[in-house]
């Protein structure tokens, strides 16, 4: 037998075919080929055997594959600038490989903590991972995708932002304050509601009327939601307002709310003393009248006094709902008069119809003899 005289490598490169010289190492032929001269794709290397007296085996080859790309893709689910509040969240993304096949797909997730992965399971190109997101902190977050396919080029250029935010929004009343009386019948109520999170979608005030409930929506005034409210549809008594605080990602506050009356009468009453009619002759005296209020209360009692000259009033002092005022009845001139009592309520509703006369007489009778 002869021995071998050379080898050659030939290269089939979807291009033009080239041959390499292999190097003799103790029977084992090499050569170190650069295959970034080649374009990716599906190649073959046949060997080309010559001993010293030119036979020639050309029957060994192999066929390989060049990838210098990595893999491509795009995120399905879910869309970049999600908000979420609750647990478990499907991340999906498509990735394909145009010249190999994809090895692998993780999500890296940086939780403004320290950063972790999850493994993908692959169906039929579409990458997924289930994630819970009560592990991760309130804020904006960041989930990038590591595409890896069978040669190791990876693709790390896949991501999208997303925020956690696991708390609703808060807020307070602004106006009107807890426990407001009320007899007129346009009403602003008003909640400063912010979100330090994500933000605020929706506003509703829920009036509780002792009837059927209803709900209004509010309109953003730069944080200070308001709605404008007929209370005259509103059955006398107490009430109460709730706040349905709503953000971007459903998590719901009705923490917040205030209870509120509605008036829409004024107190009721009687004079007590003096009755009506009568006749005075001395100084002091005592006026009193009974008065009440059904749904709030007496806030104030005025007795106005018309005297045939100037009118005034005298503040009455409440006594258990007796309201009374001492008037000294030397500065009133004599002749016919009357007293109106003002009785005013916490919501301002005004009882004015609660009124005596009487007459005051300093003047002895004046007496003649007719006979005899």
């Amino acid at each position: 037998e002869s021995d071998l005289s050379r080898v050659l490598f030939m290269f089939n490169t979807n291009a033009t075919p080239f041959n390499v010289s292999a190097v003799n190492r103790s029977g084992n032929w090499g050569a170190l080929v650069n295959l970034t001269v080649f374009p990716e794709g599906l190649h073959s290397a046949i060997v080309f055997a010559n001993d010293t007296v030119d036979n020639i085996n050309n029957t060994i080859n192999i066929s390989f594959t060049v990838d210098l790309t990595a893999p491509n893709g795009t995120f399905v689910n879910p869309v970049n600038g999600s908000n979420f509040s609750f647990g478990m969240q499907m991340f999906n993304a498509t990735i394909l490989d145009n010249v190999t096949y994809v090895k692998s797909v993780l999500f890296m997730f940086n939780t403004n903590a320290t950063p972790f992965n999850a493994t993908a399971v692959n169906r039929s190109g579409n990458w997924g991972a289930l994630v819970n997101l009560t592990v991760f902190p309130e804020g904006l977050h960041s989930a990038i995708v590591f595409a890896n396919d069978t040669v190791d080029n990876i693709n790390n250029t896949i991501n999208i932002s997303f925020t956690v935010d696991l708390t609703a929004p808060n807020g307070t009343f602004v106006n009107p304050v807890n426990g407001s009386n009320f007899s007129f019948g346009m009403q602003m109520f008003n909640a400063t509601i912010l979100d330090n999170v994500t933000y605020v979608k929706s506003v509703l005030f829920m009036f509780n009327t002792n009837a059927t409930p209803f709900n209004v929506s509010a309109v953003n005034r730069s944080g200070n939601w308001g709605v404008l409210v007929n209370l005259t549809v509103f059955p006398e008594g107490l009430h109460s307002a709730i706040v349905f605080a709503n953000d971007t990602v459903d998590n719901i506050n009705n923490t917040i709310n205030i209870s509120f009356t509605v008036d829409l009468t004024a107190p009721n009453g009687t004079f007590v003393n003096p009755v009506n009619g009568s006749n005075f002759s001395f100084g002091m005296q005592m006026f009193n009248a009974t008065i009440l209020d059904n749904v709030t209360y007496v806030k104030s009692v005025l007795f106005m006094f018309n005297t045939n000259a100037t009118p005034f009033n005298v503040s009455a002092v409440n006594r258990s709902g007796n309201w009374g005022a001492l008037v000294n009845l030397t500065v009133f001139p004599e002749g016919l008069h009357s007293v109106i009592v003002f009785a005013n309520d916490s919501a301002n509703n005004i009882n004015d119809t609660i009124n005596i006369s009487f007459t005051v007489d300093r003047t002895k009778p004046s007496v003649t003899f007719i006979l005899p």
